[in-house]
């Protein structure tokens, strides 16, 4: 069984590629303007409206009402970090309004950190936000309910995802007046909040600004849900056309042809196709976005960038015989040299060298002033003065080296 990647896997990797790329500009765009979006909005709708009647939530007329929904969700799983603006946080937390607090507070990301963040502050009487690139932690009153530690681990994670179903839709306020309203960002987006660095756009905004921003504008876990489908609909076509050229076209057993990352053909065709994806997403965001760097990360599939940093990374593991094992003891070597050379630096006596730089740049601005005569003075008495080993035993000898009797040093 010969495993050779030929220019047909390569040719149906990009054409996949494009096709999901072309599904994606067309049906996905950005949040507020898409197709897809629109319908996965109603969804997440659907799902929290089912989600209120399951924990309880009785519709009036027998007819499901989304506020209603989700104003019951609001009482039945309250949180402490549901700071919705930056005058809550007795203005510690910079900015922050209804339509990015979800973002800030760590609390409110669907992801391991997120519920890691919200135990913790559910324990602690405390409110973590990420701002300005840094994790600013403030204190907030809260008694979580259970009798001993298991129970209320227990409390506070269930606390934390029927507060998230409570906020996936929007809120209750932004609802009830027919606005879309600000939901729940995509896991690990609130990352974004600590790369306080670079210079975007015509304010010259750091990165975590500008993905405030784009958050404000829709981008969330609603139309995460959105931009994946087009990245599943090509993940998906690209195993079948594998499996199937494997089986009619290079003769393998149907046991053979079941996808695999051990087979680097069908790698190269995911990569093939996860490029060809993003570069005609890339290209739609770069024309649309105008040179404005909100709108034209609105435009681009942050699901299937993502995806395409993950198979670079695998493949190049894969090609070059590397393992995540082998990576941390990487990582672990090189940490133990930055100690090394941490330790190096610490043990330099810091006021020590800030004098003597100082005394140097002192003695420059003199010689400076200084005529020919002086400067000869100046040199000999910072010599003396700062114990430099020189080859001579006063002024005169010094002034006899500099006219060529000896060498100076």
């Amino acid at each position: 069984m010969d495993d050779k990647v030929d220019k047909y896997d390569y040719l149906l990797g990009a054409f996949i590629g494009i096709f999901a790329g072309i599904m994606d500009v067309l049906f996905v765009g950005k949040p507020g303007d898409s197709m897809l979006g629109n319908w996965t909005d109603k969804k997440t709708n659907d799902i929290v409206m089912k989600y209120a009647q399951w924990k309880g939530y009785t519709p009036k007329n027998g007819e499901p009402n989304l506020q209603n929904a989700v104003q019951f969700l609001e009482r039945a799983y309250p949180v402490n970090y549901d700071h919705g603006k930056s005058i809550d946080t007795g203005n510690v937390i910079s900015h922050m309004t209804p339509k990015n607090h979800h973002l800030k507070s760590l609390g409110h990301s669907p992801d391991l950190i997120g519920l890691g963040a919200s135990i913790l502050d559910q324990f602690q009487n405390k409110s973590t936000f990420i701002d300005n690139g840094k994790i600013i932690r403030i204190n907030s009153e809260y008694e979580l309910e259970g009798s001993n530690f298991v129970s209320k681990v227990y409390a506070g994670a269930g606390n934390w995802f029927g507060h998230l179903m409570s906020d996936v839709a929007g809120s209750n306020g932004a609802i009830g007046n027919g606005n879309r309203g600000s939901g729940i960002p995509i896991p690990f987006y609130n990352m974004f909040g600590l790369c306080n660095f670079g210079e975007f756009g015509q304010y010259r905004q750091p990165l975590s600004t500008i993905m405030v921003q784009v958050f404000e504008h829709g981008y969330d876990l609603r139309h995460g849900f959105a931009m994946a489908i087009p990245v599943l609909v090509g993940n998906v076509t690209t195993m079948l056309a594998w499996s199937l050229k494997r089986r009619f076209y290079h003769q393998w057993g149907w046991r053979e042809c079941l996808p695999s990352d051990n087979y680097k053909s069908y790698r190269r065709m995911q990569l093939t196709q996860t490029t060809a994806l993003c570069l005609v997403d890339g290209v739609d965001a770069y024309i649309r976005g105008k040179g404005n760097p909100v709108t034209v990360i609105l435009h681009m599939n942050l699901i299937a960038w993502l995806q395409l940093v993950k198979l670079i990374i695998k493949e190049i593991m894969k090609t070059y015989g590397r393992s995540y094992a082998d990576i941390n003891k990487d990582l672990e070597m090189i940490n133990t040299e930055l100690d090394k050379e941490l330790a190096y630096l610490q043990a330099i006596d810091y006021q020590a060298w800030k004098l003597e730089n100082e005394k140097v740049a002192d003695l420059n601005r003199r010689m400076e002033l200084a005529d020919t005569a002086t400067v000869g003075q100046l040199a000999f008495e910072y010599c003396f003065t700062s114990q430099v080993k020189v080859n001579y035993k006063d002024l005169n000898e010094f002034k006899a080296l500099v006219k060529g009797k000896k060498a100076l040093w």
